[in-house]
């Protein structure tokens, strides 16, 4: 079976080629390959790039008349987004181990993390995840497309970098410091 030469990243997205699908010669199936790595680098450029990203949402979006053009439209959201949503971003992906990121074993909740996985998910469905849904929906409903792009793109970042957030274990068995032994008096 021939494979079709795609970006691995677009792989991830994607997923696998599901088995009732109609074999076109090509398959997907490689999304989880080694070949086919998401990085906390591939989460990073968009999540730093984020601000300028929400600059051009907010022009764009003004421009086709989805908001008047004043400062406060604009101002508001972006100085809002950098005091507030940034933060909580970078905060995430800050618990992202470095390196390849695999499929994930959890995706909602890590049970060894109970705290970290509920903040966490909170945090991701409101403020970010609704942040970004709004954007979305207004470029959608003022047909700026490259406002889907970005808010879309921005979306999946968050989503991701929480998803591979929980992931990592506060001290697994091999970064564990070693314990005295403990003796019993008999």
């Amino acid at each position: 079976m021939n494979e079709l030469p795609v970006h691995p990243h677009l792989l991830l997205l994607l997923g696998p080629c599901p088995s009732g699908a109609v074999d076109l010669g090509w398959s997907l199936t490689a999304a989880w390959s080694a070949d086919a790595m998401l990085t906390k680098t591939t989460l990073a450029i968009p999540i730093f790039l984020s601000p300028v990203i929400l600059f051009a949402i907010l022009l764009e979006t003004s421009m086709n008349g989805a908001y008047p053009s004043e400062a406060d439209s604009l101002g508001i959201p972006l100085f809002g987004y950098l005091i507030f949503f940034f933060p909580v971003s970078l905060y995430l992906l800050s618990k992202v181990r470095r390196g390849p990121l695999h499929r994930p074993k959890r995706l909602l909740w890590n049970p060894e993390r109970h705290v970290f996985s509920a903040v966490s998910l909170i945090l991701t469905i409101y403020p970010l995840g609704l942040f970004w849904l709004g954007f979305l929906i207004v470029g959608i409903a003022s047909h700026s497309f490259g406002s889907i792009l970005g808010s879309t793109l921005l979306l999946a970042c968050v989503i991701f970098a929480r998803t591979f957030a929980i992931q990592s274990i506060a001290i697994s068995g091999d970064d564990a410091p070693e314990q005295p032994a403990v003796t019993s008096k008999s």
